[in-house]
C-alpha cells in the first residue's frame, strides 16, 4: 500500500518506507518507530482486526501526533473488518486524534489478506 501511494504521487524512487509491527510499539522499538514517523509525511495503520488497535498503539499514535504539530502529515487507517463496530470505534479514535492535532486522516477498508496471505497488523511510515 505504501509503495502504491508513493507511485501514485510520482515519488516512489525518492521515497523510503519503514514497517513496524504494532505489537512492538510498547517496547523500546516503539521509540525507533517514533523517530521514523516524526520525519514521515504519511503514516499508515493497517489492521486485520480492531483487536490490534491496542492501548500501546493508541498511546504511540497520540505521542506521534503531538510531536508532529509543525509538520504536514497524513494518517491513513486501513481495516480489514471495516464494517464491524470495534473497527468503527477505532476509526473514530484515529479521526478525533488526527483532527485534534490538525492532521489529515483517511480511512478505508482493506482488501482481504487471504488473497496474499499477509497479515495487516502493521504501521508503515512513508
Amino acid at each position: 500500500m505504501a509503495r502504491g501511494i508513493a507511485r501514485e504521487m510520482g515519488v516512489d524512487d525518492q521515497c523510503e518506507t519503514a514497517l513496524w509491527n504494532v505489537e512492538l510499539l510498547g517496547t523500546p522499538f516503539g521509540r525507533a518507530a517514533a523517530l521514523d514517523a516524526s520525519a514521515a509525511d504519511i503514516v499508515i495503520v493497517a489492521l486485520r482486526t480492531a483487536d490490534g488497535f491496542s492501548l500501546d498503539l493508541k498511546i504511540w499514535l497520540r505521542r506521534w501526533l503531538a510531536n508532529t504539530k509543525h509538520n504536514s502529515v497524513a494518517l491513513i487507517a486501513v481495516f480489514e473488518n471495516y464494517d464491524e463496530p470495534a473497527a468503527a470505534n477505532a476509526r473514530a479514535f484515529l479521526e478525533r486524534a488526527a483532527l485534534g492535532a490538525g492532521k489529515e486522516c483517511f480511512n478505508q477498508p482493506a482488501e482481504s489478506s487471504a488473497k496474499n496471505g499477509k497479515p495487516h497488523e502493521f504501521l508503515w511510515v512513508l
